[in-house]
């Protein structure tokens, strides 16, 4: 018969395409302790760069363990945030060729939940779908530019990385060969419950701050903010803490997500572009690089263009099967709270603001190079260093 684990409990909170939560428990980490039992163990490190707060050696995984369960013997709960932990467990529920968990947390868990019998807790932030899919695209697409070439930005292989309607496509198609993770086929939070289940014997717990009333669209009500939504939900030992927090003593952070991912991938694609009709010459620039150029000119970009931005869209079919498989998704995470009629006209609302913002959409670099004077700029710029602001000129390049 397995023993009963020993309370409390270890938290880990798998960190998403946000980093709101992480960097609202930093700033509010002396609140947190000193109102209750929990204590986040990261470094402010994460709120400047997408690093967990250790770099994990075998070293720091020790000495990571030995801290937490120095604190779980003190009758704390440690808390820790870990943007790789999601992944490593999915390596290994799929048992990928030459996966590998020794640099990870995910030892940690196992060691706290297994061998020393204490309660181990996973967290994740919940996302509709309808907003994740665009989040997930663009920081993707960073995340490839910044190890890429031209050439192999320009291949093939890499063509539905270049525009949200072939990524769309793609999960549609349950296609996860160029995208990793997720398709259609389910929200990423469910493939997260089947490895989490399966791995580690933990089911994985959700973080939904989404409105269940109409009181709660009110964006300046504290029970909006992730890290109150996170301790009401699942820190069941912080009652002192969201009385103090709510009573106006912590931190609360202006927004969760970070919308640079969505800036630098239009100018990837701006680059790609220009790179294939000769603009851009691959001896004198990376792709990161030119990217960089062109975004400190932005203004002088949408100057050339008049600030009128071509667009590219996926056809209205797709962004409602989008939307359908959204719907869908939040009902079968959540069935009782998703069926309330006030909380599907909330997810119909958010979804309809996302198109009317074009969050679907692409700019239509092809398009804007037509003009002559954003040819001309993004040749001149191409040769100029990282850093320099060339304003719009009126020179036009010779046809």
């Amino acid at each position: 018969m397995a023993s009963i684990p020993k309370s409390p409990t270890f938290v880990v909170h798998a960190g998403s395409t946000t980093k709101g939560l992480h960097c609202s428990l930093v700033y509010n980490n002396q609140l947190l302790s000193s109102s209750s039992r929990y204590r986040y163990l990261n470094s402010n490190q994460g709120c400047d760069s997408k690093e967990d707060g250790l770099l994990m050696t075998n070293e720091n995984i020790e000495s990571l363990h030995a801290n937490i369960t120095s604190f779980l013997e003190d009758g704390v709960y440690p808390i820790y945030t870990s943007e790789s932990i999601s992944h490593h467990v999915l390596q290994v529920y799929r048992e990928s060729e030459g996966s590998s968990i020794r640099n990870s947390i995910l030892p940690i868990v196992h060691r706290v939940k297994e061998e020393s019998n204490w309660n181990a807790q996973v967290v994740m932030e919940y996302q509709r779908y309808y907003e994740f899919v665009p989040s997930y695209y663009h920081q993707q697409l960073e995340a490839y530019l910044k190890g890429a070439s031209f050439r192999e930005l320009s291949s093939l292989q890499m063509k539905s990385f270049l525009s949200q309607e072939s990524f769309i496509s793609d999960k549609e198609g349950g296609d996860c060969t160029a995208w990793g993770d997720h398709s259609n086929d389910m929200h990423p939070l469910q493939l997260y419950q089947e490895a989490f289940k399966e791995v580690l014997g933990i089911n994985l717990d959700l973080i939904n701050s989404y409105p269940s009333k109409s009181i709660d669209l009110d964006k300046e009500a504290v029970e909006n903010d992730p890290l109150y939504a996170f301790s009401q939900q699942l820190l069941p030992a912080s009652e002192r803490f969201r009385k103090r927090f709510k009573a106006g003593e912590g931190t609360r952070l202006p927004g969760l997500y970070n919308n640079d991912s969505e800036f630098y991938s239009e100018y990837m694609r701006l680059s790609v572009a220009a790179y294939s009709i000769g603009l851009v010459s691959i001896r004198g620039v990376s792709p990161w690089t030119m990217v960089q150029k062109l975004a400190i000119n932005h203004d002088s970009i949408m100057r050339l263009i008049d600030g009128d931005v071509p667009l590219s869209c996926p056809p209205e079919e797709k962004i409602m099967n989008l939307f359908e498989s959204s719907l869908r998704f939040e009902r079968e995470l959540f069935p009782e709270w998703a069926g309330d009629k006030f909380v599907m006209e909330h997810h119909l609302q958010g979804f309809t603001q996302y198109v009317e913002e074009n969050k679907f959409c692409d700019w239509d670099v092809r398009n804007m190079l037509t003009n002559p004077r954003v040819r001309d700029f993004i040749r001149r710029l191409s040769n100029e260093p990282v850093g320099t602001k060339m304003p719009p000129n009126s020179t036009v390049e010779k046809v």
